[in-house]
């Protein structure tokens, strides 16, 4: 900015003294229009900067700066000198004189003394006119901004009285080509700023707290979940020490932890985080290492198991209580099986539905299965295949009611018969409702009553 202003004055000074020429004055003005275009970073502004500059230095009334877009037309982004009803036609396509442009890659003019294949109207000698979107011109300058050999831009400038020549181009060219890195830079930067923003948003957006440090364990950024999880506010995180973040008594263990991850020998820790009114709760801590912009830097994610914990705590109330009630069942389970032995008969016991819970000794060995292939299975499953299920139903629904008493078959393993009278009961608690049946064989000659 300094150096521009120094030019423009030293410009002044010598036009006044007669020393600078017409051509030469426009030289120094290209140098300062290039070190005015390094201060400026929006794009509109930066074409309309330029376009008035590319005016000033070829003389001419009327201009427009037209940048490519993605579908490959060119959008009017800055224009100066054009009536209103032009300004409506916001696009041009790459047709014509602009087809050229983008295809020779190359400055166009066309002068009114010059025919031209752009003319849109050959039948004319005296003049080629120019057809420019809704524009009619007479005299026209298009010089192409170009990046990675591809036309992202043009600068036009029009209807210079006298006409354009090489001298104009080539003022409009230089420019172009400062122009050209800084389009890039701008399209860069912009881009950046649309990760830096995309970035920002998935770093606050996360579920667990995100600390950055450096190596020496200050804090030099932290996302939205810190923030809201401990109450301190951003400006009171920056810059602290990230040990501070802990109780004190935790303080040298977290430090020496940031130390290992350094060294590579530390990867994950538990410990309590302060909250800024006083209170703690316990965290998981995983560091690891990363480099930025060439700058070593310890990335801590610390998540929440405040939940976990009561988690484990609640599974681990659960799991007693479960010991307890197994411990008893099993203690039930034995003094059934020993009250099951003690009888004479053949006995089994079943669940409401049938289901077999526990047999005898005396029963597994007469019908030669052993507990276990019992247990689960269902009651018809020791009746003749062809006795229908609605039987064993029905016998099973008069036992819970008062019980049921008769005669019946159960096949051994090896599926011989066997004439038994069933006695089957139902096993209440205190409150009468029933808990399964107990059924009581013993062997009888074959009966009527099945």
């Amino acid at each position: 900015k300094v150096f521009a202003v120094i030019i423009q004055d030293i410009t002044k000074q010598k036009r006044k003294e007669g020393e600078i020429s017409r051509q030469n004055e426009k030289l120094v003005l290209l140098s300062q229009i290039s070190s005015e275009l390094l201060l400026e970073r929006d794009l509109k502004k930066l074409a309309e900067y330029s376009l008035r500059k590319s005016l000033e230095l070829t003389d001419s009334p009327l201009g427009l700066f037209l940048v490519k877009d993605k579908e490959g037309n060119f959008g009017l982004l800055a224009s100066l000198g054009i009536s209103a009803q032009a300004e409506e036609a916001q696009l041009f396509r790459p047709v014509g004189v602009l087809g050229e442009i983008i295809r020779q890659q190359k400055p166009q003019i066309i002068n009114t003394n010059t025919r031209s294949l752009f003319s849109s109207d050959n039948s004319r000698s005296d003049r080629t006119i120019l057809s420019f979107g809704p524009l009619t011109l007479h005299s026209f300058l298009g010089v192409p901004i170009i990046a990675d050999q591809e036309v992202i831009g043009i600068i036009c400038t029009a209807d210079r009285p006298e006409g354009y020549t090489k001298r104009e181009e080539e003022l409009v060219s230089a420019l172009a080509k400062d122009l050209s890195l800084l389009m890039v830079r701008n399209a860069v930067e912009r881009q950046t700023q649309v990760l830096k923003e995309r970035f920002q948003t998935l770093f606050d957006q996360a579920a667990d707290m995100i600390v950055i440090c450096n190596l020496e364990g200050k804090i030099l950024a932290v996302n939205y979940r810190t923030v809201q999880y401990t109450g301190y506010s951003y400006g009171e995180l920056i810059n602290e020490a990230f040990w501070k973040l802990h109780l004190p008594n935790e303080e040298r263990r977290v430090r020496d932890f940031l130390m290992r991850v350094v060294e590579g020998k530390a990867f994950r820790i538990e410990g309590y985080l302060r909250q800024k009114e006083g209170g703690a709760f316990p965290v998981d801590l995983c560091a690891n290492l990363l480099t930025y912009a060439d700058q070593k830097l310890i990335q801590v994610v610390i998540r929440d198991i405040i939940k976990f914990k009561n988690t484990e705590a609640d599974l681990k109330e659960r799991i007693e209580w479960l010991t307890r009630k197994l411990d008893e069942c099993r203690r039930e389970s034995a003094f059934f099986r020993m009250a099951m032995d003690a009888l004479p008969e053949y006995g089994i016991l079943m669940d409401r539905t049938g289901r077999i819970l526990l047999a005898n000794a005396l029963f597994c060995q007469r019908f030669g299965y052993s507990a276990d292939e019992l247990i689960g299975q269902p009651v018809e499953f020791l009746f003749d295949p062809a006795l229908s299920v609605d039987i064993v139903d029905g016998m099973i629904s008069q036992a819970l009611r008062g019980g049921w008493k008769g005669k019946v078959v159960h096949l051994t393993k090896e599926r011989q018969g066997v004439w038994l009278e069933l006695s089957l009961q139902a096993v209440r608690r205190s409150d009468g409702d029933a808990l399964g049946l107990l059924g009581i064989y013993s062997e009888c000659s074959s009966g009527e009553e099945t």
